[in-house]
């Protein structure tokens, strides 16, 4: 399992979140192509990988339970806040007991 990137994540409108310059600056999309190459890899593997983006708002709020969610995502769900440690909950969750398997999802607050 690895740590997503918000940049990356696929929107329901068709972009993902680094096409907009209102939710990602423009000066570091090539690092989010680079976090988009890296998953396009995962993609030619026979590995069991599970990759877990937090939102863009991530590191604010004060929410108490979360949820995957599968891509693509709204707006919202893209631009939600959650906490650090509701992520690191996530995270642990998914290490102990895994549901995601071989797709990107992110971590939104339930």
């Amino acid at each position: 399992m690895t740590v997503g990137l918000t940049a990356t994540l696929a929107l329901d409108s068709g972009e993902n979140v680094m096409d907009d310059p209102a939710l990602f600056p423009p000066r570091l999309r090539p690092f989010a192509e680079a976090h988009g190459r890296a998953l396009s890899t995962l993609d030619t593997t026979s590995l069991s990988w599970a990759v877990l983006a937090p939102p863009a708002g991530f590191g604010t709020g004060h929410e108490q339970h979360y949820r995957l969610v599968a891509e693509p995502v709204t707006r919202e769900q893209a631009t939600a806040q959650l906490p650090h440690a509701l992520y690191a909950r996530a995270v642990t969750d998914e290490l102990v007991t895994p549901t995601v398997h071989s797709r990107r999802v992110v971590v939104v607050p339930a």
